[in-house]
């Protein structure tokens, strides 16, 4: 078989691979350096004769127009202009049961039920998957170790990237750093975020600072524990630990619901609120203290 014929067949063989590619993380980058790859190939084989040379050229051909599919109609393998992917048929921030799966806008400045919805807008996810009262194991010099004598609100965090592209930096309280989170009672009395002696640290999850599509960060924040009587607790993130400081993430995260066996807080000890497990799979943190 003559080396033109050979270069032919491979360029045309690329196409499917370059197009189905567009799917995969990273998949616009991934997909146009494939078509660049065929298309030369095939612009290898304009001098040959025969076979090699027209089908040679129509993958060529092929390759170009996916090049250019990509990078001008992007959405057309479901890719946002600026590699973030967008939920068909909204554009602003949506709610996802974790029931039914089925996502509804947000109203503005709208307050979720933890325990039954996540916080989804583009391609990260937010979702309150632990919420329990207990001491705190507190990490010291020398790896010793101890336990507070106190309760704290425990409240585990997960963010995901459910999107198919692009890196996505994250900051504040979304790395386990007590800025852009404020937890309040009905009262609008705020929770103290938790404070430890120099030299001593407690367990934050698994943060991330950078998340790749389908990875997850997860974290842990402690507040001071609430009165025993207050009701639904209110959480507040700030967008901007996710790249989007015009936004506003609210949970309530209520004692009350139908899913908790508890009619209140518990004065030290228990969980508050269940664990909803994330769409798609995911990891949820035990209750705190057990």
């Amino acid at each position: 078989m003559e080396t033109a014929f050979v270069f032919a067949l491979i360029s045309a063989i690329l196409v499917g691979p370059a197009a189905l590619a567009t799917q995969l993380p990273y998949g616009r980058f991934v997909s146009l350096a494939v078509a660049a790859i065929g298309a030369f190939t095939g612009l290898l084989t304009l001098g040959a004769e025969g076979r090699a040379r027209w089908l040679g050229a129509a993958g060529s051909g092929l390759h170009f127009l996916l090049i250019l599919l990509v990078l001008l109609a992007p959405e057309w393998f479901r890719l946002d202009p600026q590699g973030a992917y967008r939920q068909p048929g909204f554009s602003g921030p949506v709610m996802l049961d974790h029931a039914t799966q089925r996502r509804t806008p947000l109203e503005p400045q709208q307050w979720l039920d933890a325990a039954q919805v996540s916080w989804e807008y583009q391609d990260l996810r937010v979702t309150v998957t632990n919420a329990a009262i207990a001491p705190v194991e507190l990490r010291g010099p020398q790896s010793t170790r101890r336990k507070t004598q106190e309760a704290y609100l425990h409240l585990t965090v997960q963010v995901t990237h459910v999107g198919m592209e692009r890196l996505i930096d994250l900051s504040q309280w979304a790395v386990g750093e007590a800025s852009g989170v404020t937890l309040r009672e009905p009262s609008g009395k705020a929770l103290a975020v938790a404070q430890w002696p120099p030299g001593w640290s407690v367990e934050r999850g698994r943060p991330s600072r950078r998340l790749m599509p389908g990875l997850a960060s997860h974290v842990h924040l402690l507040f001071a524990a609430p009165t025993a009587s207050a009701g639904p607790l209110q959480l507040e993130l700030a967008g901007a630990a996710l790249g989007w400081p015009e936004e506003t993430i609210r949970f309530r995260i209520s004692p009350q619901n139908s899913l908790s066996p508890l009619g209140g807080l518990p004065a030290s000890g228990g969980v508050i609120a269940p664990l909803p497990q994330p769409p798609g799979g995911g990891f949820a943190f035990p209750p705190a203290g057990r």
